[in-house]
């Protein structure tokens, strides 16, 4: 089963599943099953915990940590794996930058802190399959923040301060952005 079929509620997968020949086009659109999951099905009352907390911006940032996490800041670096690429991932993200070009979208892509050193391999790999098409925001990998704990719910998510010093940092990174490309274009 194709790893799409999840998203076939929506009409850009459901194209992209007939663009390949694994639904049919005019099937997709009579039978309005198909594009259901388990979820629209859930006539229960949904109930929800401390990390289901919408906030009046529309984030969920957790305020507390998480329990059992042993709290060791991880110093090996870790290597992404090439030979593990999957093909059909890479060509989605390189249509996904095709379209953000296509239709003047400039993409950042944000990597956020985890409880670890940043993954170079990973990183440069990105940045190769960007060829230019993003720009890419990497945290401050040296202030010592991001290696408190006191800054995290688990290994790899921040807390509601460690979410505030991040989104901050964006901040700076957009502002700094947006003065050299108005610098740029005006001159």
């Amino acid at each position: 089963m194709d790893r799409l079929y999840p998203l076939v509620q929506y009409a850009y997968v459901r194209d992209e599943l007939i663009n390949r020949n694994e639904q049919n086009r005019v099937l997709s659109h009579i039978f309005i099953l198909s594009q259901l999951n388990k979820s629209n099905f859930e006539f229960g009352v949904k109930k929800f915990d401390a990390v289901d907390t919408l906030l009046p911006d529309g984030s969920m940032p957790i305020s507390f940590q998480k329990e059992g996490v042993t709290w060791k800041y991880q110093t090996n670096e870790t290597n992404y794996p090439l030979e593990k690429e999957d093909k059909v991932y890479i060509n989605a993200f390189n249509n996904f930058l095709g379209l953000c070009n296509k239709y003047h979208i400039h993409l950042i892509l944000a990597f956020p802190p985890n409880f670890h050193p940043i993954d170079k391999v990973f990183e440069k790999r990105v940045e190769e399959l960007t060829m230019g098409r993003a720009k890419l925001f990497v945290y401050d990998t040296t202030d010592s923040l991001y290696q408190n704990k006191q800054m995290f719910y688990d290994l790899t998510h921040l807390n509601s301060k460690g979410a505030r010093i991040f989104t901050n940092d964006i901040i700076r990174f957009l502002i700094k952005d947006s003065d050299c490309t108005r610098s740029r274009s005006s001159s």
